[in-house]
C-alpha cells in the first residue's frame, strides 16, 4: 500500500483541520475528511493503549493510568463505596479537537466493578 502523504503533508493537514475546528467554522462536511485523515495515519495516528477509570454513573473518564490495577486502585480511592468502570483505550494522536478532550479512538477490556466487599 502506498504511503498516504509525507510527514510534512500530514502535519499540514492536521494544522488545517485544527484551525478549522478552533475557528468555529467546523461543520458536518468536515467529519468525513477528519475520519479519512485519521484512518490514513493508522497506528501512527493513535496514542498508546492506557487504562482509564470513572465512577459508573459519570459520563466522562476522569483519569489515565498505565495499568488496570492502577486504574482500579485510583478509582476505589476517588469513589469509595461506588461502582466504578475501567477500560483500556487509546485516543487519536492529534490536536484537532484540542488537548482537553480525549475522544477514544478504540476501547477494549471494559469492566464495571462493584464496590469492594460487594459481589
Amino acid at each position: 500500500m502506498a504511503e498516504y502523504a509525507s510527514k510534512q503533508a500530514l502535519d499540514d493537514i492536521e494544522a488545517l483541520l485544527t484551525l478549522t475546528n478552533r475557528s468555529g467554522e467546523w461543520n458536518d462536511d468536515h467529519e468525513p475528511i477528519l475520519e479519512r485523515w485519521r484512518t490514513a495515519r493508522g497506528e501512527a495516528g493513535l496514542t498508546p493503549w492506557r487504562w482509564w477509570a470513572k465512577m459508573a454513573d459519570d459520563d466522562a473518564y476522569a483519569n489515565e493510568l498505565a495499568t488496570r490495577d492502577e486504574a482500579i486502585a485510583w478509582a476505589r480511592r476517588e469513589y469509595p463505596g461506588k461502582d466504578i468502570v475501567v477500560v483500556e483505550a487509546r485516543c487519536f494522536a492529534d490536536e484537532v479537537e484540542g488537548d482537553e478532550v480525549c475522544m477514544f479512538a478504540e476501547m477494549r477490556h471494559l469492566e464495571r466493578l462493584l464496590p469492594e466487599g460487594r459481589s
